[in-house]
Order: structure tokens, then C-alpha cells, then sequence
């Protein structure tokens, strides 16, 4: 099966390049994992915005392996933090009866 998909560069973007290298993939134009601590090379600025100009996780050759493994992870570990919780608050309600009004 082809992997086509994976990779795609805008020339003719009036951004482009917008990090430091050329060949960028540019399939994560937006970053999908900025919202998060991803191990990219990031600044957060004086006023707190997060400055992704220097990293190049998404868009190297296996930038598209990367951001979905990454993703895959980030929502197991949510999952699980809602099984947990599902699961403390099936324990806090044993025992309890509810009133009838």
C-alpha cells in the first residue's frame, strides 16, 4: 500500500518554509499535538504563546509516524484516567442508598 498520504509540501505557500529546512512535510501545517509537552523544540513566549518556529517533529520524514503514535498514546492515557475514575466513583457510591422523594 502506498504511504502518499503521509507527506505533502506546499511550495507555493506564502509561509513556506516556515521552519529553518526545506522538504518540510507539510500534512501538519497546524500542529495537532501543540496543545501539548510533545519533546519538540519549542519557546513560550513572554506572553505565554507557544512558539513552535524551531521545532521539526511533525515535519521531518517520519513526522506522520510520530504525531499519530503520539496522538494513539495521548488518548489511551486518557482513556484509561476515565476508566479510573469511573471506577473510584463506582466505589464511593457502594453501600449508599438513595432516598425516595
Amino acid at each position: 500500500m502506498s504511504e502518499n498520504y503521509k507527506y505533502f509540501c506546499n511550495k507555493k505557500c506564502e509561509y513556506y518554509p516556515c521552519h529553518k529546512f526545506e522538504g518540510i512535510n507539510c500534512v501538519f501545517c497546524y500542529c495537532p499535538i501543540y496543545q501539548y509537552d510533545c519533546g519538540g523544540n519549542f519557546n513560550i513566549l513572554e506572553n505565554g504563546i507557544k512558539d513552535c518556529s524551531n521545532c521539526e517533529l511533525p515535519h521531518k520524514e517520519n513526522g506522520y509516524d510520530f504525531v499519530v503514535s503520539f496522538l494513539k498514546k495521548k488518548n489511551k492515557e486518557k482513556q484509561n484516567e476515565e476508566k479510573a475514575s469511573e471506577s473510584i466513583s463506582q466505589e464511593n457510591g457502594k453501600g449508599k442508598t438513595r432516598e425516595k422523594t
